[in-house]
């Protein structure tokens, strides 16, 4: 019987495994009470997740951390392949599952160190795990329909006071408020939603770019380098591997 999980490479060390994995549709993922923080990227496909009760789904593009002891269960919806790093050190009290900037650039560097120089691994691991995770409040009826507004959208990007005027606050407040909860500012988040529309299309980077909304193909590139920090072609070289 064919296994649903295959582990095409797989590097440990002190601070971690890093393992690229291929999945079929239908693979489940159940995770419980396990201490240590694991990431997670997507490089193609698309996962169904329930974790505390909310639903999402996971695409190509998506990066993920789930702290030590929470639970949560994962479908693939189709076939997979994802890079994993099981981080060796306990989560630390009070870790929070979002992600920095820093931390996703670590996890491209971990996905495609892993493919081509495990050399470089340590220091794409020691980033990704010793930033400390930042707090963030229990998030507001407001700011969900924000976000539900931001990632419906497929024009061009909203401003604050549209926004603003949108959800009923005030744009001082919706400012202030959406970078302390979300941890990015409302620019950053609408680029980085873009970045990921452009990548789950599939298409080749130099085409990719118009479904996203970005003005150009050079304006692109400069927001692939920015979020992953890597080049378009070291981008592109990584999911051609993805089936």
């Amino acid at each position: 019987m064919t296994p649903s999980l295959t582990i095409l490479r797989e590097h440990d060390s002190e601070l971690g495994r890093v393992s690229l994995v291929r999945g079929v549709r239908g693979h489940e993922f159940n995770r419980t009470s396990c201490p240590h923080r694991q990431f997670w990227l997507m490089l193609g496909g698309e996962w169904s997740e329930t974790t505390g009760g909310r639903f999402r789904r996971i695409r190509r593009g998506q990066a993920v951390h789930y702290v030590g002891r929470q639970p949560s269960r994962r479908v693939a919806e189709t076939d997979f392949m994802a890079v994993s790093v099981l981080a060796h050190p306990a989560s630390p009290r009070g870790a929070k599952p979002e992600l920095q900037q820093s931390q996703i650039r670590a996890l491209w560097r971990a996905a495609q160190a892993v493919q081509t120089h495990p050399e470089a691994l340590p220091a794409a691991l020691a980033e990704l795990i010793s930033t400390d995770q930042p707090g963030k409040a229990e998030v507001q009826d407001w700011l969900e329909h924000a976000l539900h507004l931001l990632d419906q959208r497929d024009g061009p990007a909203m401003t604050l006071i549209e926004l603003a005027d949108a959800i009923g606050i005030s744009p001082n407040h919706l400012s202030i408020e959406f970078t302390r909860r979300v941890g990015v500012n409302l620019k950053t988040y609408q680029r980085r939603q873009r970045l990921l529309r452009s990548l789950r299309t599939e298409l080749p980077l130099g085409r990719a770019w118009p479904v996203g909304g970005f003005y150009d193909s050079s304006h692109f590139y400069r927001v692939v380098k920015a979020e992953t920090g890597l080049s378009p072609r070291e981008l592109e070289s990584l999911l051609a591997a993805v089936p």
